[in-house]
C-alpha cells in the first residue's frame, strides 16, 4: 500500500469579493483546543471520564513583508484591519491529489512586526476562529483550461534571458506549463503579476496558454538573467 502524505496548506481570506491567497507564507498552522468537561462520578474507579466542552481554534501565519501584492492578502492589511472580523479559509491537499478546505470567521489576536537588517522584514500572526468551522470539498474552479482541478501546487521555474513567455519543466516537480489546470499566484523574482484569462497580456499582466504549453507574459518587460518566476496552481488531472 503507498503512503498518502500530506502536502500543501494554504491561508485564503475573502477579499473585495473574491478569495486571495495570503502573500509570502512561510509557515501556516490551524490548531484547536477542546475543553475538558469531568463527569468523573463515585463510580468510575480510578481513571477520571471526561467529555468534550467548547473549542477554541487559531491560526498561526508567518512570512515576508510586502506593500505592492495587490492581488494578495498582504500583512499590513492584517495590521489596518485588526479589528476587524476575517473571512478565511485554509486550503489543504495531499500526495493524492484529495482537496479540502476549512472555512471560518476570525478576528486578529496577535500579531508582530520584526526585522533583521541582514535579512527582509517578516511578521507573525495569530488569529482567533469566531464560531464554527465548515469542513467541504474544494469546489473546482471555473477554467478555459479544460480537464479537472487537482491538488494545489507551488513550484517555480528558471527563464530565458531576453524571452516573454515561460516553458519547459518546473525545477522542483517538472511540471510543464500544459499541466496547469488554473493559474492561482504568479510571481517574478518576488514580484506579483496579476493573471488573466484573455486579452494579450500588458503592464504586470501573465497570461496561461495550455495549448502552447506556455505563460505568457508582456513583450515589453522580457526575462533577466537569472530570473526566476514562482507559480501556485491547481494541477491538471
Amino acid at each position: 500500500m503507498t503512503p498518502i502524505k500530506g502536502k500543501d496548506a494554504f491561508l485564503w481570506v475573502f477579499k473585495d469579493g473574491s478569495w486571495v491567497v495570503t502573500v509570502c507564507a512561510k509557515t501556516t498552522s490551524l490548531e484547536f483546543d477542546v475543553e475538558d468537561i469531568e463527569t468523573t462520578t463515585v463510580d468510575s474507579g480510578t481513571d477520571r471520564d471526561y467529555i468534550p466542552g467548547y473549542s477554541d481554534g487559531t491560526v498561526g501565519f508567518e512570512g515576508l513583508n510586502t506593500i505592492d501584492e495587490t492581488t494578495k492578502y498582504q500583512f499590513h492589511e492584517f495590521i489596518s484591519n485588526r479589528r476587524v472580523i476575517h473571512r478565511c479559509k485554509m486550503v489543504l491537499t495531499d500526495s493524492a491529489g484529495r482537496i479540502v478546505q476549512y472555512e471560518f470567521l476570525a478576528k486578529v489576536q496577535r500579531i508582530s512586526l520584526t526585522n533583521d537588517a541582514k535579512t527582509f522584514s517578516s511578521n507573525s500572526l495569530t488569529l482567533k476562529l469566531c464560531g464554527a468551522v465548515t469542513e467541504t470539498l474544494v469546489v473546482t474552479p471555473s477554467s478555459s483550461s479544460g480537464g479537472s482541478a487537482g491538488r494545489i501546487v507551488e513550484d517555480h521555474w528558471t527563464t530565458t534571458p531576453g524571452a516573454t513567455s515561460l516553458t519547459g519543466a518546473s525545477v522542483k516537480y517538472g511540471y510543464e506549463p500544459n499541466d496547469i489546470y488554473e493559474l492561482l499566484d504568479v510571481e517574478r523574482d518576488g514580484v506579483g503579476a496579476f493573471i488573466i484569462t484573455s486579452g494579450t497580456p500588458a503592464n504586470n499582466e501573465c497570461k496561461l496558454d495550455v495549448s502552447g504549453n506556455k505563460v505568457d507574459f508582456n513583450t515589453n518587460t522580457p526575462f533577466n538573467p537569472g530570473e526566476k518566476v514562482k507559480m501556485i496552481f491547481y494541477l491538471s488531472v
